[in-house]
Order: structure tokens, then C-alpha cells, then sequence
């Protein structure tokens, strides 16, 4: 793979075969058309809602937190199982 942000411009036009007042000719726009295809980005079908939601709740740092809040919950300690409730929500808002 080039590392076309090293190279000089030159260099770049040399190597695609390229002018820089007139771009590429013609021939080789048409021959690059049938072997990459145009220039567009494919669209994909996305991530459902709910399996966002999934990967959030099921992430390692998630679940820790909860364990965390359901043992501070059974010894009673309500400020911090709110401390953590509310640190879990916050992580999930800023890794989502």
C-alpha cells in the first residue's frame, strides 16, 4: 500500500499517470471506470436500536458497574449505589 501523503505531488502525478492541468486522459478514466467502479460509497443497512442497545448494556466496564450497584444496593448503601447508577448512565450516553 503507497503512502501517498509522503510523496511529493510530482511523484503522486507520475505514479497515477496523471497531469496536473489536464487530469487523466480520457482512456484511462474510461479503463479506471470498469476496474474500481465510480467514486460513491456503498450505503449500508446501519445498526439496529436495539442492537445498540445491546452493546452497550453487554459491555465489560457495563456490566461491572452494575454488579457494583446491586452489591452497594444489598449493603445498603443507597448513596453510593446512586453514585454508580449514575456513572453507568453516564458512560453508556459517552460511548454511545
Amino acid at each position: 500500500m503507497k503512502e501517498w501523503h509522503i510523496l511529493s505531488i510530482e511523484a503522486v502525478l507520475e505514479e497515477l499517470d496523471s497531469n496536473i492541468q489536464m487530469g487523466l486522459p480520457e482512456t484511462a478514466v474510461n479503463e479506471r471506470l470498469l476496474q474500481y467502479g465510480f467514486n460513491e460509497l456503498r450505503e449500508g443497512g446501519g445498526k439496529k436500536p436495539l442492537r445498540i442497545l445491546w452493546e452497550q448494556i453487554s459491555s465489560t466496564m457495563v456490566l461491572i458497574l452494575i454488579a457494583s450497584a446491586v452489591v452497594s444496593g444489598i449493603l445498603g448503601k443507597q448513596t453510593e449505589t446512586v453514585a454508580i447508577s449514575m456513572s453507568r448512565k453516564l458512560y453508556i450516553e459517552s460511548s454511545g
